[in-house]
This record gives structure tokens, C-alpha cells and sequence, in this order.
């Protein structure tokens, strides 16, 4: 958000409780970009292709340096566990970017000949802390870490309307005409929200290649299922699942 909005002219101030930045969710050693399928490329299927293009665009502005060691566009094979293709549509944008697994690369990823599965050519993975360095990387954006903020205020500066926002004792740390809130769970609490958010706690397992089963066979992009594999990531130490 604090990216776009600086392409866009404005200066911002992003407020971060934590001491520096991507250290909760986006915190990821790696993780899985991919279009969402469905069977009437409903209007889920058509955003999640915008986000990814949105995506491919911002890696692409990364240095070339970057690529394979903080981001790949490899594709990504969907293992469609509950048995259904999750296409049905016989043209359109659709399928130049997803499209069912040919037996080639069933085998390649380890998975019978029978298995269910789509290749996604437009996708793969990205360390998240990276490209949010990338990101945070303007002149107009203004990072502030250690700054938890426990209240949205409505106030007038000068004849001015403004936001301001606080800490646990009252004091505020920046004002501003526009305030966006980007706190996961925490957004309720900020925005006197009527709605009930429900937190979800997500679990990830990583190592070291070497540290693997001998003999355990790695597909040679990710694999999205119930949950998604990524492999080789070059992670300190090593590559990395």
C-alpha cells in the first residue's frame, strides 16, 4: 500500500509496531504466488490474476541479480486434492495462464499418472522480506518501526482535518490528512469495526536440503495441495524446502 500510493505522488509514513519490517506474516522464508481457478473463472479467478500480474510487474523491477535467489517465476503445479479440475471453461484469459498438468510434469513432481493437477504458468515463489524491502525503498516512504498504535483519532489542525495516531499513553506519533490500516487482526480495535474478524494461525515447517530424507524426491517448482511445498530456496546455510 505505502508503495503505491508513493508511485502516486503522496508521501507516507508507515508505522510499524515491531523494530523492523515483514516480521509477522510476511515474515515467510518463501512463499507461493498463483492464480485461483474455478469453474466459471468467477470474478475470485479474475482478481487473482490481477494480483499475480501486479506481482510479476513489481519482480520485474528487482535487480536481475535478484531473480532465482529472492524470487522465481517458474510456474507452479496445483495438486487439486479434493479430485476436481477447477476448469471448465473452454476459452477465454483463462487459459493462458492455467491449464491441466501434462503426465510429463505428473511425473516430474512425483505424482501419478491419474493424479488431478494444474500447471499454473504464471506463477512461483518470492521471499516476502525481500521484495518488502524493495518496496519500502522510496524516498517518499517514511518507515517507523516500534511505533504500536493504539488509536485512530478524528482531529482539526489549523482549520485542517486530520488523523492522528496514538500510542498507549495518548501521545501521538504522526497525523496526517489520509490514514490506511493494514493490522491483520488487529484492524477491529483501530476502526471501531462492527464486524467480527476471526484470527487464523498458520503453520510452516522449513530446513535444509541437507537436512532432508536421503533419497526424497523434489519437484522441481512448487506444489500447491493443502498447504504448498516450496523447494530450493537459497536460504542461509544452504538451499532450502
Amino acid at each position: 500500500v505505502a508503495a503505491s500510493l508513493a508511485h502516486r505522488g503522496w508521501q507516507v509514513q508507515v508505522l510499524d509496531r515491531a523494530d523492523h519490517p515483514a516480521t509477522g506474516a510476511s515474515g515467510l522464508p518463501a512463499g507461493v504466488f498463483a492464480p485461483n481457478v474455478s469453474q466459471d473463472d468467477n470474478l475470485i479467478s479474475r482478481l487473482s490474476r490481477a494480483g499475480v500480474r501486479t506481482t510479476l510487474n513489481t519482480l520485474a523491477q528487482l535487480p536481475a541479480e535478484t531473480r532465482g535467489t529472492d524470487w522465481s517465476a517458474c510456474g507452479t503445479l496445483e495438486h487439486r486434492v479434493d479430485g476436481t479440475t477447477g476448469l471448465a471453461w473452454s476459452d477465454g484469459p483463462g487459459l493462458d495462464w492455467s491449464r491441466p498438468a501434462t503426465p510429463a510434469q505428473l511425473q516430474a513432481n512425483g505424482l501419478s499418472a491419474d493424479t488431478v493437477a494444474c500447471w499454473h504458468e504464471h506463477a512461483g515463489w518470492v521471499r516476502p522480506p525481500q521484495l518488502i524491502a524493495h518496496l519500502l525503498n522510496d524516498p517518499a516512504i517514511r518507515w517507523r518501526g516500534s511505533a504500536a498504535v493504539a488509536e485512530l483519532r478524528r482531529t482539526t489542525v489549523d482549520g485542517q482535518p486530520l488523523w492522528q495516531a496514538l500510542d498507549a499513553e495518548g501521545h501521538v506519533l504522526a497525523e496526517a490528512e489520509l490514514a490506511v490500516v493494514c493490522a491483520g487482526h488487529h484492524t477491529g480495535p483501530l476502526t471501531h469495526a462492527h464486524w467480527p474478524m476471526n484470527p487464523l494461525r498458520g503453520q510452516l515447517a522449513w530446513g535444509l536440503h541437507a537436512q532432508a530424507p536421503a533419497g526424497a524426491p523434489w519437484p522441481p517448482q512448487p506444489v500447491n495441495g493443502n498447504g504448498n511445498l516450496v523447494p530450493r530456496v537459497p536460504l542461509q546455510g544452504g538451499a532450502g524446502w
